[in-house]
């Protein structure tokens, strides 16, 4: 697939990470709660940063490895989070990962999140080998 899917829950828009959310990015994910779980987000969080990630989302869905999807909140139109799948084609498995801005804990954002993405992920897995 060339196109970037999007999804859509009740709360949540699951797209592509953009150049628009990286103030988002530097808002939320400069945590150090988030960076001591979370293994490739830095601590301090910067600009460069979020621009490497950016980068690295792109690259990962053109080279149909890994699916980083921004989590935005439709309330807001910002970027709350990331949830992502990760491919390993020689373990025929998939690692999903995620993570929610703080001020977003507990209030069951992730798994909406995954509640979506994961049953599209798995239909298009049995059907194509590939998740889209």
């Amino acid at each position: 697939m060339e196109i970037f899917p999007e999804l859509n829950t009740q709360r949540l828009k699951l797209r592509i990470i953009r150049a628009q959310d990286i103030p988002s990015l530097v808002k939320y994910g400069n945590n150090k709660k988030i960076a001591n779980r979370v293994l490739n987000i830095p601590y301090p969080y910067q600009e460069p940063d979020a621009v490497f990630r950016i980068s690295s989302v792109h690259q990962g869905f053109k080279n149909k490895v890994r699916y980083a999807f921004a989590i935005i909140f439709k309330e807001t139109e910002e970027l709350i989070g990331e949830i992502s799948l990760h491919l390993d084609d020689s373990k025929d498995t998939a690692q999903l990962a995620y993570w929610i801005g703080e001020p977003y804990w507990n209030k069951g954002i992730a798994t909406e999140a995954a509640h979506d993405l994961c049953p599209n992920a798995m239909s298009k897995i049995q059907h194509h080998k590939r998740f889209f």
